[in-house]
């Protein structure tokens, strides 16, 4: 491992707002929050594929996503159980929109059926 390194060496200066817009970090706002992109950059840099990464101050648990999402071990805790709590959302896996869409297409079916053996009975001309 490269420990020599600055971490301002490795961190872009750049804009870092950009990374916001990603939707994932953007559920909620959280104190402290910090760029996913950059922790990234830390990550690659100072472990590899299959290490344990250990965040014992989680917070929005930004880095234990980024350390799964390049296929790190990570523990992740936190004493505020909000932030196990989003951490444990952002680590979920992702819906596949096709297979809940097609889930929908059959119960819809199904419900279309079995509405056609009820009828409606107005009451009282209501």
């Amino acid at each position: 491992m490269r420990m020599e390194r600055k971490l301002s060496d490795i961190l872009d200066n750049k804009n870092v707002k950009e990374e916001f817009l990603n939707k994932k970090y953007m559920m909620h706002k959280y104190w402290g929050k910090k760029p996913a992109k950059e922790l990234r950059k830390i990550i690659k840099e100072y472990s590899k594929e299959g290490d344990l990464l250990l965040d014992p101050f989680s917070g929005y648990g930004s880095f234990a996503s980024e350390a799964v999402l390049e296929n790190r071990n990570v523990i992740s805790n936190d004493l505020n159980p909000v932030s196990n709590f989003i951490t444990e959302c952002l680590l979920e896996e992702n819906v596949d929109v096709d297979k809940l869409q097609s889930y929908y297409g059959i119960v819809l079916k199904k419900c279309q059926k079995i509405r056609k053996n009820y009828t409606n009975i107005i009451l009282n001309g209501k």
